[in-house]
């Protein structure tokens, strides 16, 4: 997926056609900017919510705290590129072992994503999906909304196809509303589609393991519930049904 600058210094400033063109691209690029805009306060507003009440099941957060986007002119010859794209802008929006955390989540968003924007054949559509992981010495949740509009002049389509805009905000996890065993339990179902070998899978989940246990233990002295939380089943299967699912 290309820079939308990119496109833009492709046209001809000497051409009033080509000028008209630039202009036009560029109000795609606002749209997409204001789209990203408008997803990242939904996400935010679902993730205040989350796990609290019956028609919002999802993974529940005790802080948001960060949140990033990208705005890009895309074809579908270029659907091959989403991961560096994706994996990119994970490197800059997560800490801690980046490699390994990107191996993990940033797989299973490129992948997701990938399809989304490679096969939709409708003229606008967005999708929304999440997923969990570590981030430093964080059990963390990653929220994404992704978001295309379809260009139908001929002349602009030689250049773009279609104007997306990716957001991604992270929060962490509520660790007195989840356990270890959840969360473990989670992280390697939302995985399952990739087919990570067994050896792949049981790194991930012992270093998720070792995260998680330092976090607890970390913060269980100025906060005693946090070492004490134990997932009721059904919400544990709420929780299963929900994560890494677009949407």
């Amino acid at each position: 997926m290309s820079k939308v600058k990119d496109v833009i210094n492709k046209f001809d400033q000497s051409s009033n056609a080509m000028a008209e063109q630039k202009e036009a691209v560029k109000a795609l690029e606002e749209l997409g900017k204001a789209k990203a805009d408008i997803f990242e306060k939904e996400i935010n507003k679902d993730l205040l919510s989350a796990g609290k009440d019956e028609t919002n099941q999802k993974v529940p957060i005790s802080f948001i705290v960060g949140s990033t986007y990208e705005v890009r002119a895309f074809s579908k010859s270029e659907v091959g590129n989403i991961g560096t794209v994706v994996s990119d802008s994970l490197t800059n929006f997560l800490s801690g072992d980046k490699k390994r955390i990107i191996g993990g989540i940033g797989n299973l968003i490129t992948s997701t994503l990938g399809t989304f924007l490679g096969e939709s054949e409708a003229m606008t559509e967005d999708r929304g999906m999440y997923c969990i992981g570590t981030d430093g010495l964080s059990p963390v949740r990653i929220d994404v909304r992704s978001w295309y509009y379809g260009v139908t002049a001929e002349s602009i389509t030689k250049k773009m196809e279609r104007i997306t805009a990716i957001v991604a905000v992270k929060s962490v996890i509520d660790v007195t509303q989840i356990d270890l065993a959840t969360f473990l339990y989670l992280y390697q179902k939302q995985f399952e589609p990739l087919n990570f070998t067994p050896e792949e899978m049981k790194r991930l989940l012992n270093d998720a393991a070792e995260i998680f246990n330092i976090f607890v233990s970390k913060n269980a002295p100025s906060n005693p519930a946090i070492a004490k939380a134990n997932t009721p089943d059904d919400a544990k299967k709420a929780y299963a049904k929900t994560i890494g699912v677009m949407s």
